[in-house]
């Protein structure tokens, strides 16, 4: 089975930008790191007003069609420079940005927000990590597993 690179950097570090590669069969662990923490956190009643879109809802991309599964969000883009240039858009870095299982794919992909919609179908994403992250599903979301969070991200 192959792997995916993750951009990602946690909320509650400054300076902190890694890279981790997600085997389909196993999770790595971190590089080193050159983080240091922030003095202070929002709120986290701030910081999930922030966010259009929750974990476990499905999605659709906008541009795209692909529908999805949202795994994490960060509350802004933690991507790399290198990797936000290399793509053909970019969309503002300030916003919402997620982390999201495409269905019937082995992989996934980082979308902000306003490339996003709601996907009202209501029917099961097809991935082989859904049931590391999510318990079951249930009237048209998924139910995340305590303790299972997607490497590295806000929430």
């Amino acid at each position: 089975m192959g792997s995916i690179s993750v951009p990602f950097q946690r909320s509650s570090l400054t300076g902190c930008s890694r890279t981790r590669a997600i085997s389909l069969s196993s999770f790595s662990g971190p590089g080193p790191s050159r983080c240091r923490r922030r003095s202070s956190l929002l709120p986290a009643d701030i910081l999930e007003e922030k966010f259009k879109y929750t974990v476990g809802q499905l999605i659709e991309h906008q541009r795209y069609s692909y529908r999805g599964v949202v795994v994490s969000r960060d509350s802004s883009c933690q991507a790399s420079s290198e990797w936000y240039e290399g793509n053909l858009t970019q969309p503002a870095r300030e916003q919402p940005w997620y982390h999201v299982l495409v269905h019937g794919g082995d992989h996934s992909t980082y979308v902000a927000e306003e490339n996003l919609r709601e996907d009202t179908g209501g029917e099961q994403v097809i991935h082989p990590l859904a049931a590391t992250f999510f318990m079951y599903f249930t009237e048209g979301r998924y139910i995340p597993r305590k303790g299972a969070s997607f490497p590295g991200t806000e929430a």
